[in-house]
């Protein structure tokens, strides 16, 4: 799979030629097995069953407060959630007695219980009353026979939960529940920050009040330095994923792709201290010729190419991390201006050389297409005059690449030489990368993000697509950072919709037991993963705020 139009110079090099940019791509690209996994309830024409998460709630939104919520305790006085709760960390359960799965819920209440007083919150049950089937007399014997130790009103009293009613299921229909058990966690600030349509067991319902209390960005941060991260002499590195195999980068070398991300998401997070050891690292190892690396081996080899993306990416967190950092920022400023730079625009790689002098011969003679960050861009052209022109280049390539309305993506690359664009498959988080790109410039087609609205929805978001919009056979699965790159989109851009929808599909294989070694990660049970698939949630959860 190459993206690049190779000269022959550059035969010496095939498996860096052959390398998609994003990690999670390429990972998928060989056989599904660490950004993509398999879905086999998903009919790969049409896309129309339903999924796990189209059980949840349908009416609320991460981050946001639910409908109003008039309820009675089980002394029939009215209650209301946002009153009886204000200022209070809320994990509430959605239960009736006649549900066989709700007893299965309810035989972990005293762990339950445990786990919402250790951590401040309060465990509420609300009885969803439908008046042929239930009585709030039935749902407090219910709650006897499985021990639970419960309040009939709103309390603060430790060690008891409270009971709830729902009277003609009023809340049900208006929260838009479509299944018990449901559990819904509301922050002190009374926002939705973590979900649930399952029972859980007693390390799901530990990892569920974790996500509700302290956001996602904690799970995925929880997973990445368990698994994925390497500490050591005060510097930080995010290996490539959890595999190790005979591929190259293989799971444990570091590529310059997760440093970058990992320090943007840590100037969003304000965590310049994590910065700072990430930052080290790739300037004491990754630096050649004054580029990064695309990659660093285990054994500490630094591969023989830049990724012109990432240069941009280090280079725009480093920009925005501070004055300590300026000098850095301008250096590496430098590097990227002498070498990655040509008459006709950026480049997408040039050859590092061993010393300090780069290599101008061998350079691609072409850009992928999801390299070009114009406001990435746009910020280097105030500080630069030399990326004035690059960024003009840019915005033409980008705009002659273009697709049509009728399959509103871009080609994968241009080649300079040529004059003319790749009509090679599009990897779907390559094409989303543009997007994304687009968006934070203010240039994201209208059609293009219907079509991405249509196809979130939908769940039909596929690893690979040829030119003309059909799907490529055998890469029709699902995978996390492509709903994830969709969530950063919306968020761009606005759309509370798209952004809700694609966060849903995003963590349809998170992990959520916390008493399972991969507790945060998104990955299927049993198949590797990358770490770009963290990443990218790990930006959509800092950019949303939940």
């Amino acid at each position: 799979m190459s993206i690049w139009k190779i000269r022959r110079p550059f035969r010496l090099l095939p498996a860096l030629l052959a390398v998609c940019l994003l990690a999670g791509c390429g990972a998928a690209d060989r056989g599904g097995q660490s950004a993509a996994q398999s879905v086999s309830s998903v009919s790969s024409e049409s896309g129309t069953l339903a999924q796990p998460e189209d059980f949840l709630p349908q009416n609320l939104a991460y981050g946001e407060r639910p409908p109003a919520s008039d309820l009675e305790d089980a002394k029939g006085n009215a209650v209301s959630l946002t009153d009886a709760y204000s200022g209070v960390p809320v994990w509430i359960v959605f239960f009736a007695s006649w549900c066989p799965d709700c007893d299965g819920q309810l035989d972990s209440a005293s762990r339950m219980q445990r786990i919402a007083d250790e951590e401040g919150a309060r465990l509420v049950f609300i009885d969803r009353l439908s008046p042929d089937r239930e009585s709030v007399n039935a749902a407090e014997k219910k709650l006897d026979e499985k021990g639970v130790t419960w309040s009939p009103s709103p309390s603060k009293e430790s060690g008891k939960a409270d009971l709830l009613i729902d009277r003609n299921e009023t809340l049900y229909r208006r929260w838009g529940i479509k299944e018990i058990p449901t559990s819904v966690f509301l922050d002190r600030n009374g926002r939705v920050t973590a979900m649930r349509n399952k029972t859980m067991t007693a390390g799901e319902c530990e990892g569920f009040v974790e996500k509700g209390l302290k956001g996602g960005a904690f799970l995925v941060n929880t997973f990445l330095r368990a698994r994925l991260t390497t500490d050591s002499d005060g510097e930080t590195a995010v290996r490539t994923g959890t595999a190790r195999t005979s591929d190259t980068p293989s799971g444990a070398d570091v590529l310059s792709e997760s440093q970058g991300l990992r320090m943007q998401y840590d100037i969003m997070a304000g965590d310049l201290d994590d910065f700072d050891r990430v930052w080290a690292f790739v300037k004491d190892r990754m630096l050649v010729s004054g580029l990064p690396a695309w990659y660093v081996t285990e054994s500490g080899k630094p591969a023989a190419a830049d990724a012109f993306l990432d240069d941009i990416r280090i280079w725009d967190a480093l920009d925005r991390a501070g004055s300590d950092y300026q000098k850095d920022a301008d250096t590496l400023l430098e590097a990227i201006a002498e070498g990655c730079l040509t008459d006709n625009g950026a480049v997408s790689f040039v050859s590092l050389g061993k010393g300090k002098k780069l290599s101008r011969a061998k350079r691609s003679d072409s850009i992928s297409l999801c390299y070009l960050d114009l406001s990435v861009l746009e910020r280097m052209a105030e500080r630069d005059s030399r990326f004035r022109k690059a960024n003009r280049e840019a915005e033409k390539v980008l705009e002659g690449g273009y697709l049509g309305d009728s399959f509103p993506l871009y080609a994968s690359s241009y080649s300079y030489a040529d004059r003319a664009y790749s009509d090679s498959e599009l990897n779907t988080a390559e094409a989303l990368y543009t997007l994304w790109n687009l968006a934070r410039a203010g240039k994201l087609p209208d059609a293009s993000l219907a079509w991405l609205k249509k196809n979130t929805a939908a769940g039909t978001l596929y690893a690979r697509y040829t030119t003309d919009g059909t799907a490529v056979s055998g890469y029709t699965y699902f995978a996390t950072s492509v709903y994830g790159l969709a969530a950063l989109i919306a968020e761009e851009v606005g759309d509370s919709e798209l952004r809700e929808q694609a966060v849903r599909k995003m963590e349809r294989y998170q992990r959520l037991d916390a008493e399972d070694d991969w507790f945060g990660g998104f990955c299927a049970e049993g198949v590797d993963t990358s770490a770009f698939d963290q990443l990218i949630p790990l930006l959509v959860y800092e950019e949303g705020n939940f």
